[in-house]
């Protein structure tokens, strides 16, 4: 999770992750990435209070940077990017998650979501974009999250849950972008 000046959002953050349920070995890694307000110690605190947050600071180098300096401390075998103010709406989705991961073989999983501006407009984000970018993937659509959820064999960086070894072996990394809006997808 890439860190910088999210305050506001970022104990929910932090809380949709590690109260997931079932997930006693995940690992949560945060960059502070040269945060000027309060959320160093927002991370600290956390930090003191549950083992499985790891914090590392950077200066400010965007959260590209940010990203692949995370999934080069990563150890677990899938790995998920949230922005810190992300939120994981269900208790148990990245279990779910990863059971339908390990059940398949998969190399990448993708869910549909939602974002809510700062008005409190909500508006779902459907993944189907990935039949478009990735046209020899193999794409199912079951119902294990309560959702629509695109399972992906194949796929790009900037999928939200995917198998760390895979990365590694296509050497996949994130652009040094100084904000999220600069990526190509999110």
């Amino acid at each position: 999770m890439p860190v910088y000046n999210a305050e506001r959002y970022l104990s929910e953050a932090l809380a949709s992750v590690l109260m997931q349920k079932d997930l006693s070995e995940i690992e949560l890694i945060c960059i502070d990435d040269g945060s000027t307000d309060d959320s160093t110690a927002i991370l600290e605190f956390w930090k003191s209070r549950d083992s499985r947050l790891q914090v590392l600071h950077q200066s400010n180098q965007g959260p590209g940077v940010a990203r692949n300096v995370g999934l080069d401390a990563a150890k677990g075998e899938y790995v998920c990017f949230l922005d810190a103010d992300d939120t994981i709406a269900s208790g148990a989705a990245l279990q779910q998650a990863y059971k339908q991961a390990k059940a398949d073989g998969l190399d990448i999983l993708l869910t549909d979501s939602s974002s809510m501006a700062e008005n409190g407009n909500v508006t779902l984000r459907e993944t189907g974009f990935v039949r478009e970018l990735l046209p020899n993937a193999s794409v199912f659509e079951p119902d294990a999250l309560g959702a629509s959820l695109y399972i992906v064999a194949q796929g790009a960086p900037w999928a939200k849950f995917f198998r760390r070894g895979f990365l590694g072996a296509k050497k996949l990394r994130f652009p040094p972008l100084k904000r999220t809006e600069d990526l190509p997808f999110v």
